[in-house]
């Protein structure tokens, strides 16, 4: 291939590579947030080692992990689906606007 980008031709989106970065350093950032702050603050890398006590244990793998990813996973799902839709109907939501912002200007 001559092309550097290598498969990022195929998956080209138009996107500078920082700001794909920037968007994934914003999420992880806002996951590790997640999971630590709330009622009871977990010291994440405490829970990580094992050192901590068993309530922040136990908060951490019962109810903050399992809500963060799975949130995670509903926004990746909402994100995937709402991009499918607005592919197969080539955007009709912005055509139609622009359609109805014509006929209110004439």
């Amino acid at each position: 291939m001559s092309n550097p980008r290598g498969l990022f031709k195929y998956f080209s989106l138009g996107v500078e590579r920082g700001k794909v970065l920037g968007l994934l350093f914003c999420a992880f950032v806002c996951t590790l947030l997640g999971l630590s702050h709330g009622a009871l603050e977990i010291d994440l890398l405490a829970v990580i080692l094992g050192s901590s006590p068993d309530v922040q244990s136990v908060v951490f793998n019962e109810i903050r992990s399992p809500r963060v990813f799975l949130a995670g996973f509903v926004g990746a799902s909402l994100a995937l689906s709402g991009a499918t839709l607005q592919g197969l109907f080539r955007n009709l939501l912005q055509t139609l606007a622009s359609s109805v912002s014509r006929l209110v200007r004439h």
